[in-house]
């Protein structure tokens, strides 16, 4: 059986950084509004449905921001549409991105994580 070791805690320790903090985020397509133009960011406060563009996002690094509206503006060129959750019609649903420190360099990468989910008819494809 094992002890159980006592120790004094001494409470959580801030981080030194309370900007751009986050290395991997999650954002979502959708529309501003029923039937609005794309976009790509938050779910907006209390809705399941409405998009918030966050390109003024702080808890994230500038990099995050210009990937973000980057990638927005090639699909609005494109017109493509968003994975429309009644219909189940449309391509994209989610966008995450992160950022990994490698080698003592910042590297930007698309990683495996849900990087991009289609959709065709109810099926994703992954």
């Amino acid at each position: 059986m094992q002890q159980i070791r006592i120790f004094d805690w001494e409470g959580v320790i801030p981080s030194p950084k309370y900007l751009a903090y986050r290395n991997k985020m999650e954002f979502s397509f959708g529309d501003e509004q029923k039937d609005g133009d794309l976009a790509l960011g938050m779910h907006k406060k209390g809705s399941h449905y409405d998009i918030v563009n966050v390109f003024e996002c702080k808890i994230v690094d500038s990099d995050f921001t210009k990937i973000l509206e980057l990638t927005l503006n090639f699909f609005k060129e494109r017109k493509v549409s968003y994975f429309h959750k009644n219909s189940h019609i449309g391509f994209f649903k989610t966008f995450a991105y992160q950022k990994k420190r490698v080698y003592r360099r910042d590297f930007s990468l698309f990683g495996n994580y849900k990087q991009f989910r289609f959709c065709r008819g109810s099926k994703f494809i992954t």
